[in-house]
């Protein structure tokens, strides 16, 4: 059962790997996914990470390819890209690691996804949406690539977009 006040912020099917949530306020946690129990439906699940006051769990991705990284986006059209060993695994339920500085300047996080570098992927904003097409490199920022949004516009998601061709 959702408690008042509380949504539901991602459901995956998960088998033995490990998970990273990542939060508004820029922390991020990675747990193994056998600490979570399976719970009844009348049950409020468990905690996988201890929020701040006023911070929300934006996404929950489980690391299915260990060679992915994680892409960040914050709101006002910056965004990273972060190595996954950067992100030790710990116990579920901690205060987790700081994955982006949140200013003004960047907003907070508004999406995140687990990337190999040869993904494309279609940020959607309040106007417009950027289809970021380019190829990045190993530790390259996103930050060139996501912030040529229109002037002012927010993101508001992401789709991660797996596109195979063949000749």
């Amino acid at each position: 059962t959702i408690r008042e006040g509380d949504s539901l912020a991602a459901v995956s099917l998960i088998d033995n790997e490990d998970v990273i949530l990542i939060t508004a306020n820029g922390y991020t946690i990675r747990f193994p996914s056998s600490t979570i129990s399976a719970t009844s439906r009348t049950t409020s699940g468990v905690r996988g990470i201890n929020l701040g006051n006023g911070d929300t769990v934006v996404c929950a991705l489980p690391v299915r390819d260990k060679t992915d990284k994680l892409a960040i986006f914050f709101t006002n059209g910056l965004g990273k890209k972060v190595e996954l060993k950067e992100f030790l695994t710990q116990g579920r339920g901690g205060k987790g690691v700081l994955c982006g500085k949140i200013t003004d300047n960047t907003g907070p996080v508004s999406a995140a996804s687990l990337v190999a570098d040869d993904d494309t992927l279609l940020v959607l904003g309040d106007t417009s949406s950027k289809d970021i097409l380019k190829e990045t490199n190993y530790y390259q920022d996103f930050s060139d690539i996501v912030n040529d949004l229109i002037d002012n516009e927010k993101i508001k998601k992401y789709l991660f977009i797996n596109i195979c061709f063949s000749f």
